[in-house]
């Protein structure tokens, strides 16, 4: 991880970023929230929440159109959305092999076209 920038928020939609990792580019009271959670994360959020400033909270939902407009929502708003990667279409084959690796923070995005 580059830099030293720290963050309200961190939103783990890969499930790849364990809290421990997380926690080093949070601020101080933040929140870590993790889309994916099994019963470990259930459980060590729990006693993680007990004893940090820095909150791990657990988000279990079904994919919907409603929840992908929510998103939208906070997008608009002004949410900071780190894009830590561009690839262009041609090389989506590059991006789905890099981006399982995990070894940059933010989203990876596939351009279908070029509006330039």
């Amino acid at each position: 991880m580059k830099g030293n920038k720290q963050y309200d928020v961190v939103i783990d939609l890969s499930g790849k970023m364990p809290f421990t990792i997380a926690k080093k580019i949070m601020k101080h009271s933040s929140a870590y929230i993790h889309t994916a959670p099994g019963p470990k994360e259930i459980i060590s959020s729990f006693f993680i929440n007990l004893f940090s400033s820095k909150k791990y909270r657990l988000l279990m939902l079904k994919p919907s159109p409603e929840y992908l407009a929510e998103l939208t929502g906070y997008a608009e708003a002004g949410i900071a959305i780190v894009v830590s990667k561009v690839y262009p279409f041609n090389s989506f084959k590059k991006a789905y092999t890099e981006v399982p690796n995990g070894k940059f923070i933010g989203k990876a995005v596939i351009t279908i076209y070029d509006l330039l």
